[in-house]
């Protein structure tokens, strides 16, 4: 039980959704009251009855549904600033109208149009948008009233605003006057046309200028099927009577390779003999150019070696009040950190070497004396003086031997 406020332009079917609602609630069983409603037709489907002024809400009886149309007509009258105790008695009891189980349905173009003491009593408004005399309305509602239904902005979610899609029910036109259908032809918006004609333009110049890319890529893969069954070749029926370069091809084809490639597969000492001519990496083909007085200066860009050494870390010195730490070979590493060549220098703490070979073999050691060859050097034993030979002594064979006397 509630007071419901539907706003609108004229032409918006405000008027159109109030007869749809009573037809519906005169189907639940509850009396209908209509008041202001111009041009009524008997062709009217539910009972109602006619109120004169929407004062007269005070003597329907209970569950009743009240509908008034252009209501700012009758409170328009009462002053804005009129205090409470000033107010009608008809508007006062409006506070109290859900004591009796009253619906009451209020209808004007703009929600400002009414008395502030009747919007702070509606618990729901609806506002219907028509734009371009389209055949239906954008339906928004409130929890409240909204001092400014048309503001795009605040008909959001957020805002509390719901917003669907109003068609309202073409009998409902013949139950009372409306100049809806006589003044409100439906007509294309100028502005509807415009936007479907930019969005055509902007689409066939897309087309105009992506087609021929589309097409070329589209139909490569057609050209080069087509292509392909072009330069398969045809196949003998008879394979026996090829020749060796027709047989040579006839297999390719079977194996799905060109006649190279399938020749490179046969004979691969072939092509490898082409490749090593093309590049050759033998190390007794290398020449480099190198000069002594520029060392770093080597073009090692098309050799390539046979790593035998990497490098490790060896120690570390002090270069320029800074520490620098070196590999075996006394090139410098460069991201050893100053505290690991501190621990090294000052601390003495050398790191394990995980990469250096160790020997296992034990030592061979020879035993075997020397042999010296002792050769007698008889000259140490000579005398140093020298005798003659007429001093030398002369043996003598027999005793008294007179060989040597004469007479």
């Amino acid at each position: 039980m509630a007071i419901k406020l539907i706003t609108a332009q004229p032409g918006s079917y405000k008027t159109a959704m109030m007869m749809e609602l009573a037809n519906k609630m005169s189907s639940e069983g509850r009396p209908i009251y209509l008041c202001n409603v111009r041009g009524l037709k008997p062709e009217i489907p539910f009972p109602y009855q006619v109120l004169d002024h929407f004062k007269d809400w005070v003597d329907t009886p209970e569950t009743s549904v009240i509908f008034i149309d252009e209501v700012q007509e009758f409170t328009r009258d009462v002053p804005t600033n009129c205090k409470t105790e000033d107010l009608p008695t008809w508007m006062t009891l409006l506070e109290k109208h859900r004591h009796e189980g009253k619906d009451i349905f209020i209808v004007t173009q703009h929600p400002m149009f009414i008395h502030t003491h009747v919007r702070r009593l509606t618990s729901e408004h609806i506002h219907l948008v028509r734009n371009g005399n389209v055949p239906f309305a954008a339906k928004r509602s409130w929890g409240f009233v909204e001092s400014d239904p048309d503001d795009f902005q605040k008909a959001t979610f957020k805002n509390g605003c719901t917003t669907t899609i109003y068609r309202p029910n073409k009998e409902v036109f013949n139950w009372y006057e409306s100049t809806v259908l006589d003044t409100h032809k439906f007509k294309v918006p100028p502005k509807l046309i415009k936007g479907v004609a930019m969005v055509a333009g902007i689409i066939g110049f897309a087309v105009w200028i992506g087609y021929p890319v589309a097409t070329k890529y589209l139909h490569m893969s057609d050209k080069e099927v087509t292509a392909k069954v072009h330069d398969e070749p045809v196949l003998p029926s008879d394979p026996s009577n090829m020749t060796l370069a027709e047989r040579a091809k006839y297999d390719a084809a079977m194996a799905g390779l060109t006649p190279e490639q399938y020749a490179d597969l046969m004979h691969p000492e072939t092509r490898n003999a082409e490749l090593q001519a093309k590049n050759d990496v033998r190390m007794e083909t290398i020449a480099i150019k190198y000069n002594p007085n520029r060392p770093y200066e080597v073009d090692t860009s098309q050799i390539q070696y046979e790593v035998t050494a990497k490098p490790v870390f060896s120690g570390c010195m002090k270069m320029k009040g800074k520490y620098v730490a070196y590999t075996q070979q006394g090139t410098i590493l460069h991201d050893v950190s100053q505290s690991d060549c501190r621990k090294l220098m000052e601390d003495g703490d050398r790191p394990f070497n995980y990469f250096q070979v160790q020997n296992n073999r034990p030592a061979q050691v020879n035993n075997a004396m020397p042999q010296v060859q002792m050769q007698p050097n008889y000259s140490s034993y000579q005398a140093n003086n020298y005798v003659q030979p007429n001093l030398q002594r002369s043996s003598v064979n027999g005793a008294n031997s007179q060989s040597s006397f004469s007479f």
